[in-house]
This record gives C-alpha cells, structure tokens and sequence, in this order.
C-alpha cells in the first residue's frame, strides 16, 4: 500500500494536480483578509456612502468569515472535481496491479489516505496563510472559537472527500461519486432547513459568525455522526470493491 500511495504522490505532482490546488488554496489564504480588508472600499464604490458605513471597519472576525464562506464551498467542490477520478482512472490498469499483489482494499486505502493528505495539507496551509494575515491587520483578541470551527470545517471535507471516493468505488465511475456527494448534500441542507439538528454534518458550519463572535459553538454531536456514516459506507465500498471481477 504504501508503494502505491507513493505512486499517488508522485502522479499528483507529475500531473500537476496537487500544486493547482495547493495554488487554489494558498490563494483563498491570501484572498479572505485581503477580502475583508478591501470591502469597505469595495462597497464605497458601488453603494451610496450612508450604505457602507452601515456595515461598519472589518474586523478578525470578517476575515475568518470569508475563510470559512471560500475553503469549504468553492474550496472543497474545486478539490472533489479535481480527484473525483481517482479510482475510475485506474480501471484499465487494474489487472496489472492486481497481479503485482496489491489487492483492491489495499488500493481504495492508499488512495483514501492520499486525498486526506492533501486535503490536511492544503487545508493547512490555507489556514495558516489567512491566520498570519489576519494577525498582521487585526486584533485576534475578538476572535472566539477558532480552533474548533476549523476542526468542523476540516472534517466536513474530510466527510465528502471519502464519500466520493466511496462512492466512485461503488458505482465505478466518476458520475457515481459526484452524485454520491450532490445527493448526501442534499438531503443534509433539507434536513437543516426543516429539521435542524447538532448531528447534522452542515451543523458545523451554521452560525460561524456568531460562534466567531463568543456564542458556544458545539461540533462533537456533528463529528460524531460524520464518523458513523463513514465506518457505515467505507467498509461497504470496500467489500463491494473487492467484490467486482479484475478488469472491471
């Protein structure tokens, strides 16, 4: 497994994969204070005076808030389009790696553990560039909550990114992880909106700016449920993937 999540590694750079991303979310970094920073000036240009100053200086706050609004929307679609093809793309080599001994749990793993990589990765860096940005322009002190609205959001993507891959392992095609993601997002904003619950995934990411603010922000029942589904549909990926024929 571990020459095969090498072989990751090295097919993410050689295809320039890992560092468009890396460059996507490096940028996000860069954008969410610049963001918040620049928007009174922003809205100065396109609004009447009276109107901006109705939004008042931006704060930490703001630009945390434009972290969490870039990364886990356009962010996290960007990262799932990008690897959505991680398993479908290996169907024609498969008998070849099957007869080298790696066998097709061994393969989902490495690739699970290859995407989850770069996701921390990228995520990390990410978060880092806006934190010292933010620090450099604002007073962190009115932040609350910090670490703990970055750990949802983390493992909210973590959530998705392994639901593809299951998935794309399931339905053996790209389309079949897409959907998978479309549909469980789906039923997680219709359940929110109507039956709102702490052990929703989306929970997470609901009220940040008033959790940002100093209101209690409760991310263990979410994390909990994201968990369960997990240890419900990987290993079912898994067997149903270790099932299919070689060369299927």
């Amino acid at each position: 497994m571990l020459a095969f999540f090498t072989k990751e590694l090295r097919e993410g750079i050689a295809t320039y994969k890992s560092l468009l991303l890396l460059s996507i979310f490096i940028g996000f970094g860069i954008m969410s204070p610049l963001t918040a920073k620049l928007m009174p000036t922003i809205l100065s240009s396109v609004t009447t005076p009276a109107i901006a100053a109705q939004f008042g200086e931006p704060t930490a706050i703001d630009a945390w808030l434009q972290f969490f609004k870039n990364v886990p929307q356009l962010g996290l679609v960007l990262f799932l389009l990008t690897m959505s093809t991680t398993v479908s793309k290996e169907k024609p080599y498969l008998p070849i790696l099957l007869a080298q001994g790696l066998t097709r749990p061994q393969l989902l793993n490495a690739k699970a553990l290859y995407l989850t990589a770069l996701w921390t990765l990228c995520y990390s860096i990410s978060a880092s560039i806006t934190y010292s940005y933010t620090l450099y322009y604002w007073d962190m002190s009115v932040v609350h909550h910090l670490l703990p609205a970055l750990i949802g959001v983390y493992a909210f993507g973590v959530f998705f990114i392994l639901l593809v891959l299951a998935g794309n392992a399931l339905g053996g095609t790209t389309a079949s992880g897409l959907v998978t993601a479309v549909i469980t997002l789906v039923v997680l904003v219709l359940f929110q909106t109507f039956y709102p619950s702490k052990y929703n995934p989306l929970h997470v990411m609901s009220g940040l700016d008033a959790h940002l603010a100093g209101a209690p922000l409760q991310i263990y029942p979410a994390l909990a449920a994201m968990l369960a589904v997990l240890l419900f549909v990987y290993p079912l990926s898994l067997l149903q993937y270790n099932k299919k024929e070689a060369g299927t």
